[in-house]
């Protein structure tokens, strides 16, 4: 097993080689064009992305490659904790879209904070969008930025752990220290996406599942949480739902079999903000709401009060 780094702003990890269709190939070679995938998924082929598409890591991510096959890396996230794998979420993408990890030589530590931001990359002509939650170094290591071009034009040079170096918009970044996330800050994060189309496996800021949605913003926060909703629902701290408070994450069963199959987060005057399902936005929902009034199983806090 070896250690790498995603090396593409988004990388789509899918259950197997033979997961992918031959509409998917925008998005499995070495500069994935994700926002042209995202633009040419009907609602029917949105569908047929469950049991294909099984989640997305961000530029820089760690990843322990476990093998290598036909051009193609069976890899462990160890940024999504999974009960599939206690190392991780565990899962297949193109070599093409891993690179070696780069020594983090800054200090200072930012994440992008815009659910999708166009930026340039050095070595390459064309930007490209970078998803929210990306963690980035800042500033560049000396010598990685050209000269005389500071971040005087509102702009600031970060690198990455595959080492490449992004000129992002400065209000696009924010530090991430020892802050403690307050509920609000999480669903200020969450309402950012209102409006973006539901994505099976999605994980950035191009589309987003239930537990993707809360996976991502809780990153944005410095907080690891599980991947999947039924993890979640095992984590973080129990609360109340008697006295949900704003950024708590509200999770919702199958009756009778108790199952968790989705997690929104509570805006805390009785409705949630969550992605429902495909062919429905990110949208505020009131928890009275049929099926989610009767299927309202309980509740985990995952921030510091």
């Amino acid at each position: 097993m070896r250690q790498a780094a995603v090396g593409v702003p988004v990388a789509t990890v899918w259950s197997s080689p033979d997961a992918p269709a031959p509409a998917d190939v925008p998005v499995l070679g070495a500069d994935p064009d994700m926002a042209a995938w995202i633009r040419s998924l009907s609602h029917e082929r949105r569908l047929g992305l469950v049991g294909r598409v099984v989640t997305q890591a961000l530029w820089g991510d760690l990843v322990l490659v476990q093998e290598e096959l036909d051009g193609w890396a069976r890899v462990i996230l160890p940024d999504q904790p999974s009960s599939l794998d206690p190392r991780g979420y565990p899962g297949w993408v193109p070599v093409a879209q891993l690179a070696t990890c780069a020594p983090v030589t800054a200090a200072e530590r930012y994440v992008v904070a815009a659910p999708t931001v166009l930026t340039g990359v050095a070595g390459k002509r064309l930007p490209v969008q970078v998803s929210f939650g990306t963690r980035v170094y800042c500033p560049a290591p000396p010598g990685d930025v050209p000269a005389g071009d500071g971040p005087g034009d509102g702009h600031a040079w970060a690198s990455t752990r595959s080492g490449h170096r992004l000129r992002l918009p400065a209000r696009a970044l924010s530090p991430t220290g020892d802050v403690p996330a307050r509920g609000a800050d999480i669903v200020r994060s969450a309402m950012s996406f209102a409006g973006l189309a539901y994505l099976w496996g999605g994980a950035a800021g191009f589309g987003l599942d239930c537990s993707g949605l809360a996976w991502l913003v809780l990153r944005r926060h410095g907080i690891i949480a599980p991947r999947d909703a039924h993890d979640q629902a095992e984590a973080g701290q129990p609360a109340s739902l008697d006295a949900l408070a704003a950024g708590d994450l509200v999770f919702f069963a199958e009756r009778p079999s108790g199952h968790i199959h989705h997690v929104g987060i509570a805006l805390g005057d009785g409705r949630m903000v969550h992605s429902p399902r495909t062919g429905r936005p990110v949208e505020v929902t009131a928890l009275a709401t049929e099926p989610y009034a009767s299927e309202l199983a309980s509740a985990r806090r995952y921030r510091s009060t």
